[in-house]
């Protein structure tokens, strides 16, 4: 940028500055600071021209080199796991309704928490794929419950997330051990 325009896009008096690309004259927190020997000045293209540039410069890295792309993606992911999880519960919890501060604590809790909180497997052993601990929550209320397995969480789910009906099923199966001992089936 030449000094003429340097000038005209820098105010010194009212901590503003013109963004080069969209020419609106905008506060100095609208735009990236970069580090230029011992101060910091403001980038000359404001935070929303970046971010469209940036985002046109993937849109085209994805049309011309897709191969690449994904081969970098799955790198990152892969060697990121908890980042990508972590943006996946936030997700998913931002779907329930709750509140960042509560987000923020299943978030943790997730990290502290490795085993199903019903049958005490490892995602892994309880056949998980993907190698985490579902999120489980009271569908009446959208209130917290716990982490559990794949197969653990479906059970919950067959059953209504009903207590009753969990108790009539355990009643069953104490009730049924060895009545039928004679009819294997075979």
């Amino acid at each position: 940028m030449c000094r003429r325009c340097r000038a005209h896009s820098v105010d010194s008096g009212t901590g503003k500055r013109v963004c080069t690309r969209c020419k609106r004259e905008l506060p100095f927190a609208e735009f990236r600071s970069r580090q230029r020997g011992a101060e910091a000045r403001p980038r000359p293209a404001c935070r929303g021209c970046e971010a469209a540039r940036y985002r046109a410069y993937q849109a085209r890295q994805r049309l011309e080199k897709p191969e690449e792309v994904r081969a970098k993606k799955n790198a990152w992911s892969k060697s990121n796991k908890w980042s990508v999880r972590r943006t996946c519960i936030r997700t998913l919890c931002r779907s329930f309704g709750w509140e960042a501060a509560s987000i923020e604590e299943v978030v943790r809790l997730a990290q502290a928490i490795e085993r199903c909180e019903i049958c005490g497997r490892l995602p892994r052993e309880a056949g998980v794929r993907n190698g985490f601990l579902s999120i489980d929550h009271n569908h009446a209320t959208g209130e917290f419950r716990g982490f559990l397995c794949g197969p653990c969480n479906l059970g919950m789910g067959h059953f209504g997330d009903s207590a009753e009906r969990l108790a009539r099923a355990v009643e069953y199966l104490e009730r049924s051990a060895g009545r039928h001992a004679g009819l294997d089936g075979g």
